[in-house]
This record gives structure tokens, sequence and C-alpha cells, in this order.
């Protein structure tokens, strides 16, 4: 299935990580992935684009995924405020992590494995 139409904002600090999650994406027929290593490029990009799914991790410098969710939703930005965003994080606290993702407004928690 392709996904032709669809722009994906990544947000990761690790080089690695994003490069093994957008070739996944890219694979599974998503073409339009934009990546940010920080939450002031992520911000830029979301300045400059309407994105149709957001994925960030919790922990990247200068805004976590916490505040760049409540942002987004804020609607200050291009990107619709019901935009999905999934906060990956890597926790041993998952119950936690769900709820502050609720408060948040975040639509999917997944944890790294």
């Amino acid at each position: 299935m392709q996904y032709q139409n669809i722009k994906v904002l990544l947000i990761n600090a690790d080089p690695g990580i994003r490069f093994e999650i957008v070739s996944y994406l890219r694979q599974a027929g998503y073409p339009q992935v934009l990546e940010a290593g920080d939450g002031r490029s992520a911000l830029r990009l979301l300045h400059e684009n309407s994105f149709d799914l957001i994925i960030t991790d919790i922990n990247v410098p200068h805004i976590d995924g916490w505040r760049l969710a409540r942002i987004v939703r804020s609607g200050v930005f291009n990107t619709s405020r019901k935009t999905p965003i999934i906060v990956v994080a890597q926790t041993n606290n998952r119950h936690i992590a769900k709820i502050t993702a609720f408060d948040y407004g975040v639509n999917c928690f997944l944890r790294y494995p």
C-alpha cells in the first residue's frame, strides 16, 4: 500500500535511529518523511510545512516530545491540531508515560524494545 500524499515528521536526536525509522517508513510506502534531530529543528519544520503524522521521541534536545505535542495541539502551526502524534520512549514506567501522553494530547505511546 502506498501513502504518497502523507507527510510525516520524525523527531529523534539519534541519527542512527532516525535512519532506521525513515528507511522503514519509506519501505512501507511513506515517501514524504522529514527529519529533525532536536526540538528547535522540529519547530522550524512545523512552521514551514503541514504534516499528516508526527512521530517523536520524548527526549530530544531543546524542546522535549511532551512540550512539542502541546505546541502542536495549540494550533499555532500549519499542521492541524488533530494531526496524530506518536511518542516513542525508553521508559520503565509505561503506565505513567501513557497517562502523561494522554494529558499532552498524544494519540499513541510506544516503548522502544
